[in-house]
């Protein structure tokens, strides 16, 4: 407008089809009835009568939106594989579909057939529950690995951070002491504090606990023996809840193939999968018991492991560490 009045085109429609901008006033506590406010209109009745005339007969208007609905799990956590546009959903027919949001991406596909593609993908974590013990050490001792050399990582950064801490000791005596430039003064200053958030942030990462440890394999073995079907048993919230748990940047689908992929893995879900599948292979004939800690390759559509094992102590209501566990 002339008064430099932003409004988007959603925004506009809204404002055209509420009735508190005619001068009118309207609600719960009126059950329904219109009644003539105290307030100035700033939209005309018959305008407002004639607008709304036209938002009744666009094709995109007066749909409605369903944010929490137990057949549409994965809205907004899949998304389209080549646009990246994520997926929302409708009901057709009393069917149920997810469909891309980015314009030009003609992703529709029936919310039963993706879901159950999705509930596939989850079963490659699973396992024969006779491994559950040699899992478990086999799990603790990879984990442990990892552990120790955050342990490293953790000592060198503190190292870092002592060493900023003197510089900032000695620039604030320099600056009054010896008249150091306030310019300069502020210009080191922030350099070396933003250093010092930056190694604060890592150190909060590499904070090492690994008391809850063998608690956190054991109930991370537990939720995925059977992680498919408690996924499915799960209303929407505990569905979501589930797999972004598992997968903490969500999935991408290709509809091309019907397939799904995930960019990150919960780590501590990549080494199930990973040693329950060298585990099989030892059922049919390999010897080498060593090859439990080795670092196999997670199966087709799984990439790299993200480090989300706090989620898995606050997922199953077990206490969370105040320093936190945090696998790289």
């Amino acid at each position: 407008s002339v008064r430099g009045l932003r409004i988007t085109e959603k925004n506009f429609r809204w404002v055209m089809s509420n009735v508190f901008y005619t001068g009118y006033i309207t609600g719960k506590l009126l059950e329904g009835k219109i009644v003539k406010g105290k307030h100035p209109p700033l939209i005309d009745l018959k305008t407002f009568l004639n607008a709304n005339k036209l938002l009744q007969n666009a094709t995109n208007v007066g749909i409605v939106k369903y944010y929490k609905q137990d057949e549409l799990p994965l809205k907004r956590f899949a998304k389209e594989e080549i646009s990246g546009s994520p997926l929302t959903g409708y009901i057709k027919k009393g069917n149920w579909y997810y469909k891309a949001r980015a314009k030009g991406a003609a992703v529709n596909i029936n919310a039963t057939k993706l879901n159950d593609l999705f509930k596939t993908f989850l079963s490659q974590f699973e396992y024969r529950k006779l491994y559950s013990s040699k899992l478990s050490k086999a799990i603790e001792e990879g984990l442990k690995k990892r552990l120790a050399s955050a342990l490293g990582e953790t000592i060198s950064i503190k190292k870092r951070i002592s060493e900023l801490n003197a510089q900032k000791e000695k620039l604030e005596e320099r600056y009054v002491l010896e008249n150091l430039e306030r310019d300069l003064y502020n210009k080191f200053l922030d350099k070396i504090n933003s250093e010092l958030v930056k190694l604060n942030v890592e150190l909060t990462k590499n904070t090492l606990d690994s008391s809850n440890l063998k608690k956190v394999v054991e109930k991370g073995l537990k939720i995925a023996e059977n992680i498919s079907n408690l996924w499915g048993s799960r209303d929407f919230d505990g569905k979501q809840q589930l797999q972004n748990l598992i997968f903490p940047e969500g999935i991408m689908y290709n509809k091309q193939n019907h397939t799904v992929r995930t960019p990150r893995i919960n780590s501590l879900f990549a080494e199930i999968s990973n040693q329950a599948r060298v585990l099989d292979g030892n059922k049919k004939g390999n010897p080498d018991e060593n090859c439990l800690f080795s670092s196999s390759v997670p199966r087709t559509g799984i990439e790299p492991a993200h480090p989300c094992e706090r989620q898995i102590l606050s997922l199953l209501r077990l206490p969370i560490p105040p320093s936190g566990l945090y696998i790289v």
